[in-house]
């Protein structure tokens, strides 16, 4: 008589799930842990990148993975699930970045300066590309007017493991800028008209291509019928509000 021994069937693993994830860029590996699965059973991992569908060792960098976990136990049929494991770049500021002040000078140019890139993981290769010019709201004297920079732009072998968060609210003042009027002197015959008086000033210290409005008088708009001097004034002269007048007679 003969007595048959059988192997004993192996059981199916219940209540196991695996579900989708999503973190954040640390540096770390990121994985996807199998609910339910005992404390003694072997999982082992796969990741596919979402580009591509290449398998990789390990899932670090910011992207999409495509995650196998295989449950193992002795006495068990393998079970096996899939998810999706998204790992989002990590956000980064750069702090520390001003526009500096100037005298005007007809343009809108703004000089920056400063500027320190903050949160990235230790040992990353990231820099950014920090602004050293920017442009005024306006080219015309004020205070606190608004500073536009270019969008800054990250760099190194790891910038696709984060985001920049672009920096705002960059103002800077621009001061009125000093000029000097000097009347010239000019001799006349008693007798004249003030509408035949011609007269004339220099100019130091004006932008390129603006010019004063208005015009210079004669203190009293005399009629010339005495000999003598007589100062020559301001008048309407005039070099709006981006300038500080000096005027000499």
């Amino acid at each position: 008589t003969a007595v048959a021994v059988t192997e004993k069937p192996k059981e199916n693993f219940t209540g196991l799930s695996i579900e989708d994830k999503t973190v954040t860029y640390d540096g770390t590996a990121q994985t996807i842990a199998v609910v339910g699965a005992p404390d003694d059973a072997k999982v082992e991992y796969t990741y596919a990148k979402a580009e591509g569908n290449d398998i990789v060792d390990k899932a670090i960098d910011a992207g999409t993975y495509k995650v196998t976990a295989t449950v193992s136990k002795e006495g068990y049929n393998n079970w096996e699930g899939t998810a999706t494991l998204t790992i989002n770049p990590k956000t980064l500021t750069v702090s520390g970045l001003a526009a500096d002040s100037k005298t005007y000078d007809g343009t809108t140019d703004a000089v920056v300066t400063g500027g320190t890139l903050s949160g990235k993981v230790d040992g990353d290769e990231v820099d950014a590309t920090l602004p050293k010019t920017g442009t005024f709201a306006n080219a015309n004297v004020g205070n606190e007017i608004a500073v536009s920079i270019a969008d800054i732009t990250l760099t190194g072998a790891d910038k696709d493991n984060y985001t920049l968060t672009q920096p705002t609210g960059l103002k800077a003042n621009i001061t009125k800028k000093s000029i000097t009027v000097t009347a010239k002197d000019v001799t006349v015959k008693i007798g004249s008209k003030m509408e035949d008086v011609k007269l004339e000033y220099t100019v130091e210290g004006l932008v390129d291509g603006e010019k004063l409005t208005g015009a210079l008088a004669v203190d009293g708009n005399v009629d010339f019928s005495k000999v003598g001097e007589y100062a020559i004034v301001q008048g309407t002269l005039d070099a709006g509000t981006n300038y500080d007048l000096k005027f000499v007679e």
